[in-house]
């Protein structure tokens, strides 16, 4: 936990917490001047409404280095009033924040939003639920296996049903999805819950049961096509984690983080909110593996915006970076994992 000595003015911070931050300068923070500010500022944007809601007077983060709410709001309302352009973003950014660095490194994933098929009645292939929040949930709640095995049938609590296991595997670990309708319209679903088991990785459970040169380097593509293709196995796998996720639906113009906004692609992080308020302009360093390049890393240096959490998204370094919709977002999400840095753009 940050003390109240790294509070932004002070010269260093090197106490007992995780989380250790070092003022730096603009001029330091390699590609920052040819990044693309105005995306940023458009991502900022999105996070000053629920910004704009909350008290004044409460910390806007976990810790005093963040400072009050009120004066994120007053810089919220200086956003609003700056130019769409690269050149006037950067300069706002530059002018409202100050940059530091986070100490140590840490892991860097992808995640997107699952673009599946789906129907609102059980009818055809279309025979694996996805369900809303139950009414009587508390935690521990039932398992994914007493679920899939009908502990919540007949409560009118299914909203969509998929066609595949690996469907509901992707859906529930991502948290949000994009559902086409056989009548040709799309509704989305985000995570709204879950049964507070806990969370087991696929990649646990596939060596558990001995399928250790099946996931030999897997990425996300690689778990979808063997779920795929061993259905039966399948159901097992995903059973032998016991944490199970609810949705709601929406009609948003993308997947809702944590921070009850739409995600943008390329500018939106999941980060531990234990560590980091959200809505903190985030400058990260790190790689992905490009598919159209033989998958070699390639520097990713961008300034995100802290919108979303995910339950294996913890740590002071660590983040999880949002890539878009669908399969071409799944081509870098399911890819990436990678070291990397960041710093964190603090009110002046």
């Amino acid at each position: 936990m940050l003390l109240a000595s790294c509070i932004p003015g002070s010269s260093n911070y090197d106490g007992t917490g995780d989380l250790r931050l070092r003022p730096v300068t603009y001029s330091s923070l390699p590609g920052w001047n040819a990044d693309g500010h105005a995306s940023a500022l458009a991502s900022f944007l999105v996070s000053c409404g629920p910004i704009s809601r909350q008290s004044a007077r409460e910390n806007f983060g976990p810790t005093p280095a963040f400072g009050r709410v009120g004066k994120w709001q007053a810089i919220c309302r200086r956003a609003q009033r700056v130019r769409t352009t690269d050149q006037a973003a950067k300069i706002f950014f530059e002018n409202s924040f100050e940059p530091y660095a986070v100490g140590g490194t840490g892991t860097f994933t992808g995640y997107y939003e699952v673009a599946v098929r789906g129907s609102r009645s059980r009818r055809g292939a279309y025979q694996f639920p996805v369900y809303g929040t139950p009414s009587d949930l508390q935690h521990p709640y039932y398992s994914r296996a007493q679920i899939d095995s009908g502990a919540l049938a007949g409560r009118g609590l299914e909203i969509l049903y998929l066609a595949s296991v690996a469907d509901v595997f992707l859906l529930h670990v991502q948290g949000s999805g994009a559902i086409s309708l056989p009548d040709g319209s799309v509704t989305r679903v985000s995570f709204s819950g879950h049964n507070g088991r806990g969370f087991k990785s696929i990649s646990s459970a596939m060596r558990a049961a001995g399928y250790n040169s099946e996931i030999e380097g897997a990425t996300m593509l690689d778990y979808r096509r063997w779920l795929n293709q061993n259905p039966r196995q399948a159901v097992s796998i995903i059973q032998a984690n016991p944490r199970y996720i609810f949705f709601a639906e929406h009609n948003n113009s993308g997947p809702l983080g944590a921070l009850g906004v739409p995600l943008t692609p390329g500018r939106s992080l999941a980060i531990d909110k234990s560590y980091i308020g959200l809505g903190t302009p985030i400058y990260l360093n790190t790689y992905f593996a490009d598919p159209d390049a033989n998958d070699d890393p390639t520097r990713l240096r961008r300034l995100v915006i802290a919108q979303d959490t995910g339950s294996a998204i913890k740590g002071p370094v660590r983040g999880d970076f949002y890539w878009g919709t669908g399969e071409e977002a799944l081509k870098y999400a399911g890819r990436m994992k990678e070291q990397g840095s960041y710093t964190l753009l603090l009110p002046r």
